[in-house]
């Protein structure tokens, strides 16, 4: 598992935009939140297709945390597997 800040944009493999999390950016945008280095994403890709028993399903979630104010990293958005679409909300 990793955190790290990022610079590149994640919206291919998390589709957040700036107004699903504008209320959680103290005024950023996301942009500028990547720009200020307060944005960082959690991505468990190396748990994706890894072998479970049978009936069972293993997430590979990736997580988006902002760097607020007072320096506590607050989760922005959550998906639980790795590839976005209808079935797999954020």
């Amino acid at each position: 598992m990793s955190i790290s800040p990022f610079c590149a944009p994640f919206y291919v493999r998390i589709p957040v935009t700036d107004d699903l999390v504008k209320p959680l950016l103290e005024g950023l945008t996301l942009e500028e939140a990547i720009a200020q280095k307060r944005l960082f994403l959690c991505d468990l890709q190396i748990l994706h297709d890894l072998p479970v028993r049978e009936n069972f399903v293993l997430c590979a979630p990736i997580a988006l945390f902002f760097l607020d104010k007072t320096k506590l990293l607050q989760p922005l958005a959550i998906q639980l597997f790795q590839q976005p679409g209808p079935e797999n909300p954020v």
